[in-house]
């Protein structure tokens, strides 16, 4: 189930046994301390040499084996690093930001245009949807009306299909661009190509570039 472990981990019940635990840990360690031989005899020595050995199990401790608070790893991280892994799909599988596993759940999922997740590949061989992607080309403001999105002067950094930049005032054109989410995908790249490239690079693969970039 998605995010599950993350929310097991910020279970305020969950959190308070586990620091009632440390608490106890720590009382338990301090005791089993206590009734060591090597204490009874330290606490013999003088007060002058028990200093010294403190001084330097101390420093001991912090040089040894003590990981300050900023150098552990923090409770999110996996979630953090399973995160990024789902939104890298948009990048390198043209999978449709709302489709991520971390965005909606399967049986919400409505087929979107050029997505190469596994229900939108499904959907497209149930039914053949030439037909949206030649409304489309007719009207990019298509493919809003296809992901229920409102049209709006300013249009979701995901929902674009190149984000170009570089712009040579003088030339009147940019030098280059990136994909964000290509609704004709399907149209001229085979997924398995695509796979392909991303995992084993461009040796069969070649890119060609326009003289413009």
């Amino acid at each position: 189930m998605y995010g599950e472990q993350f929310k097991q981990q910020l279970d305020i019940y969950r959190i308070y046994q586990k620091n009632k635990k440390k608490e106890f840990l720590k009382e338990l360690l301090c005791e089993i301390a206590r009734r060591k031989p090597l204490t009874k005899k330290i606490l013999k020595l003088p007060e002058d040499i028990q200093k010294h050995i403190y001084i330097y199990a101390t420093k001991d401790f912090y040089r040894k084996e003590y990981v300050p608070e900023m150098g552990k790893i923090p409770m999110y991280y996996q979630y953090q690093k399973y995160l990024t892994n789902e939104k890298q799909k948009t990048v390198f599988d043209n999978v449709h930001f709302l489709h991520l596993e971390c965005n909606t759940l399967t049986e919400n999922k409505s087929w979107i245009m050029g997505c190469q997740c596994e229900f939108c590949l499904n959907e497209e061989k149930k039914e053949d949807k030439n037909k949206h992607y030649l409304k489309y080309m007719e009207d990019d403001i298509y493919f809003l009306e296809n992901i229920k999105c409102s049209i709006e002067p300013e249009i979701n950094h995901w929902n674009l299909r190149w984000i170009f930049f570089g712009y040579d005032f003088f030339a009147d054109k940019y030098d280059s661009y990136i994909r964000v989410f290509d609704p004709m995908y399907n149209r001229y790249v085979d997924p398995k190509d695509n796979t392909h490239i991303v995992k084993y690079g461009l040796k069969k693969f070649p890119l060609s570039f326009s003289e413009e970039l």
